[in-house]
């Protein structure tokens, strides 16, 4: 939700930045460091780090100064948000912890193998005590609307009431199915597995992949309508090779179009409308925030419509 606001905010820096009236009497920024919020300084090499870690598999072809400076102007204005919301999160003694930090990574880490995070990080140029930073900023960013703009927001029954009827025919489902996909790479244990259908449903193994898919009925891929076409709820395709597999696929239902009543529609309408409602809280906030915040920012990371000013060095 809040990742809308970064494309222009920029420019809304930029703009309480020169309305500040700085100077050439003001002192050079720290070396090293590309912007100071209310006198907490963000260092380049933060800077290079959200950069490198959006940049990940976009290719390596080497982009051109503006759009260098672009990326680089985009990536300090997230960092100067997080800086604002954690001064925020301080002052409210609400500070993601370096255990939550932890805890979070310990998460991640274990969806790779052993090493291959580190590694994962070192191709990508990108250090692990800055990626740590980052990830501690990113927490909170979600503890801020968690802890501080959720709990001042609500979303009375009129309201969903009023969207479901303005847009009723977005809650409209169409005919969908529900199938069981069956692989393996063994025709004999695939084969088996067919046989003891519906006795004794398929279950994942080593041997068995199982999957259940709940799909409209005109998004089924070519190759399974043609093969479930005559089947009815129940029923199982024979068993086909795809690919070096051996599947067979289990049409489990059939879901006839119907429309989504006011309650069941309500938890889809309520969070929309509190993203839309979090959205304004967090513009206010900002707004407030950036009027009585004391922002320095390099004048390398400057657009060139501001060049001919005199920014913080």
């Amino acid at each position: 939700m809040l990742k809308n606001f970064f494309p222009c905010l920029l420019a809304i820096l930029l703009g309480g930045f020169f309305s500040g009236g700085c100077t050439d009497a003001d002192p050079p920024l720290p070396q090293g460091v590309v912007a100071l919020v209310n006198g907490e300084p963000i260092s380049l090499r933060l800077v290079q780090a959200m950069q490198d870690t959006r940049s990940v598999g976009m290719g390596s072809q080497a982009p051109s100064v503006k759009l260098l400076q672009s990326q680089y102007g985009r990536a300090l204005s997230t960092l100067i948000v997080h800086a604002l919301v954690m001064q925020e999160l301080e002052k409210l003694q609400l500070s993601v912890s370096n255990m939550e930090t932890a805890e979070v990574e310990n998460s991640l880490r274990g969806d790779y193998p052993a090493d291959e995070f580190e590694k994962m990080l070192t191709e990508e140029y990108i250090d692990v005590e800055l990626w740590r930073e980052l990830l501690r900023r990113s927490l909170s960013m979600k503890t801020f609307e968690d802890k501080v703009l959720r709990p001042s927001l609500a979303v009375p029954l009129a309201e969903v009431d009023a969207y479901y009827s303005a847009y009723s025919k977005e809650f409209h489902l169409p005919e969908r199915v529900t199938l069981l996909q069956v692989d393996g790479p063994d025709k004999s244990v695939v084969e088996q597995t067919r046989a003891a259908w519906p006795t004794t449903p398929p279950s994942p193994s080593d041997a068995l992949n199982v999957q259940r898919y709940t799909i409209r009925c005109d998004s089924i891929p070519k190759d399974w309508n043609k093969a479930l076409q005559n089947l009815r709820p129940g029923q199982a395709t024979p068993v086909r090779e795809n690919g070096g597999e051996f599947r067979f696929i289990i049409l489990e239902a059939l879901h006839p179009a119907r429309a989504l009543s006011v309650a069941e529609a309500y938890p889809i309408i309520e969070k929309l409308l509190l993203e839309e409602k979090m959205g304004d809280a967090f513009a206010a906030w900002l707004e407030q925030a950036l009027s009585t915040a004391a922002i320095r920012i390099s004048a390398h990371l400057l657009p060139e419509p501001h060049e001919s000013l005199s920014p913080a060095r």
